[in-house]
This record gives structure tokens, C-alpha cells and sequence, in this order.
């Protein structure tokens, strides 16, 4: 992740340096982000049933859901007279969500991540925190033109790549009348690195000389590798009559192409003193297929698809 911080820094750098001697208008944006994730693909866990369940007993296992998160967007563009246009950003995003479950007396539940399930082990409690990083590099050149005075479109085409990083701990505890008779851990990872072609087109609609209906649509078809680790260890318990048991897996450098789509709907205002300085807000959707390439215990990656949504509200200033 360093690697590709670094990366950026020196490109923006070096982008703005060039930007700092162009002819053309010069413009530098920032969106602030509050996003929330969903990659709902199954449960981590499943209860078993005992031969004391009550007739007809239902029991849901929740599910995890992340947290709203703030984030952030930045980048510069420069308009030549006449030309294409060029629009470098960056965007950094960061969620988790945390989740504990407790069964009810008498019940049990497994793993479902599937190095957890192949051991069996039975417990009444877990607790999981999941954390998601994202961080995305966009370069485009597009051309903006006006079929009609109130209509402006800037289609564009690009370059998008970056990280998309996951990780999960969960705990997990089997305990008797308050003991507890065995625990054990499952650490996973589902890092995503990719790079790609994008397309897209930029819209806005002309209330007045001053306020825009802005609609973004655009959508990118990137080439990705996934590193997938899985390990679970139980430490030895009573004594030595519960041995250690440790579990890894991992897949390094799977390969797959993956899809993602971004939608922008909102307004903007434009005022113009030395600088033209562009204020917006809306709401804007990812979606990202395939994202979520974590072994359940089907010991097939279950492909969960990951969307993320959420509010903008950004400040564009031209020079």
C-alpha cells in the first residue's frame, strides 16, 4: 500500500509541476466522502441444531454490516484551449464493521470461513471485526462540448487501478456454566490489486448561470490479482486433552478480470470571483464485482460483490 501511495505522490507531483507552467486553465478539486460499505455474501456463522431445540425453532444469524465512513477524493485537471482535457485524483476510503453473536442455552454454532470448518469445533460465542481499505488512481482525458446551451457532456476515457485490502479477526469461545472449555482465532485476508481501462461521461444540466443538475456515469474494467490467506489456530486446552490445532491457507496471485460501475447525481454551484470556484453535493454508488473472494465452507470463494454509497460534497477551484 506504501508502494502505491508512493507511486501517486510522485505522479500527482509531477503532474502539478507540469500544471504550474501550462497555458491552459488549471483546476484542483477535493470531495469529502461518507460512504458505507456492503458485501453481504453469507453468514460467518451457522448454528447447529441440538437434540433440545424447541419444535419448530427458527434462529437468525446476523449478519455484518459496516459502519458509515468518511473519506476523501483529491486530485487537478488541466483544460488546454481547444484540446482534451487531463483529470488525475486519487480516492481513499476506510470502513469496518465489528459483530459478536451468543447462542442460546443449549446451542451451538460453527465457522463458516472453511479452515474453521474443517476442524468441527463447536462454540457458544464469537466476536469478528472486519476492516476494508480502499485506494484508487484515476487518470482520464475527455473533451467537454455543449450540444445545447444548457446541456454540457464531457465523455472521457481513462486509466483506473489501485487496492482494495480486507482483513477479518474473529474470536471465537466454547464455555460451560461461564467456563470457558476451549477458544480459538481465525485471521483472514482478501487483498485486491487491479488495473485497468475506464469510460464515461460527465453531464450537467443548467438551471441557472449558476446552479448545474449534475449526472457522472462511468465504469472500468480492470485486470485483478487477489492474495486470500486464511489461518486458524485453537490452542491447547484442559490440559493437553484438547490439542493445538493451526490451519493455513492461502492462494497468492489469483487472477481475474473484475467490473465496477459509478454513478454521481447531484447539484452544483458555480461562482466566480478571481478564481472559478465549483461547489457540489449529491449522491454517489461503486459497485465492484467479484470483490469478496473469501473460502466458506464449500471450500469455493463465495464472490461477494461489493457496493459502496453514500454522500459527496466537494469544492472544485480553477484558475
Amino acid at each position: 500500500m506504501m508502494k502505491i501511495r508512493q507511486i501517486f505522490i510522485s505522479v500527482f507531483l509531477s503532474f502539478i509541476s507540469f500544471l504550474s507552467v501550462a497555458t491552459g486553465q488549471v483546476a484542483v478539486f477535493e470531495d469529502l466522502l461518507y460512504w458505507r460499505a456492503s458485501q453481504e455474501t453469507t453468514s460467518p456463522w451457522a448454528y447447529m441444531q441440538t437434540t433440545n431445540s424447541p419444535p419448530g425453532a427458527v434462529y437468525t444469524e446476523p449478519n455484518v454490516y459496516f459502519n458509515w465512513s468518511p473519506g476523501v477524493r483529491v486530485g487537478a485537471s488541466y483544460e488546454p484551449t481547444g484540446y482534451f482535457d487531463g483529470k488525475l485524483y486519487w480516492t481513499n476510503y476506510a470502513t469496518k464493521a465489528r459483530e459478536a453473536i451468543a447462542a442460546p442455552a443449549g446451542q451451538f454454532f460453527v465457522p463458516e470461513f472453511f479452515n474453521g470448518f474443517t476442524t468441527l469445533d463447536l462454540f457458544n460465542a464469537a466476536q469478528l471485526d472486519w476492516k476494508l481499505i480502499m485506494n484508487m488512481v484515476d487518470f482520464e482525458v475527455g473533451h467537454a462540448f455543449k450540444p445545447i446551451d444548457t446541456i454540457s457532456v464531457r465523455p472521457f476515457i481513462g486509466v483506473k487501478g489501485g487496492t482494495i485490502n480486507q482483513s477479518i479477526h474473529s474470536a471465537w469461545q466454547a464455555n460451560f456454566d461461564s467456563v470457558n472449555i476451549y477458544s480459538a482465532r481465525e485471521d483472514l485476508k482478501n487483498n485486491f490489486l487491479g488495473v485497468g481501462p475506464s469510460f464515461g461521461i460527465d453531464g450537467a444540466f443548467a438551471i441557472n448561470k449558476q446552479v448545474n443538475i449534475r449526472s457522472d456515469l462511468s465504469t472500468a474494467l480492470l485486470w485483478g490479482r487477489w492474495n486470500v490467506e486464511d489461518t486458524y489456530f485453537r490452542p491447547r486446552a484442559l490440559l493437553g486433552l484438547i490439542p493445538q490445532t493451526t490451519i493455513t491457507s492461502d492462494r497468492k496471485n489469483a487472477l481475474l478480470g473484475t467490473f465496477m460501475a459509478r454513478y454521481f447525481l447531484g447539484l452544483d454551484w458555480t461562482l466566480n470571483t478571481k478564481a472559478t470556484v465549483v461547489i457540489k453535493a449529491g449522491y454517489e454508488m461503486q459497485f465492484w464485482s467479484n470483490q469478496s473472494r473469501l473460502p466458506m465452507f464449500q471450500a469455493l470463494p463465495a464472490h461477494g460483490d461489493l457496493t459502496l454509497q453514500g454522500g459527496i460534497c466537494g469544492i472544485y477551484i480553477k484558475f
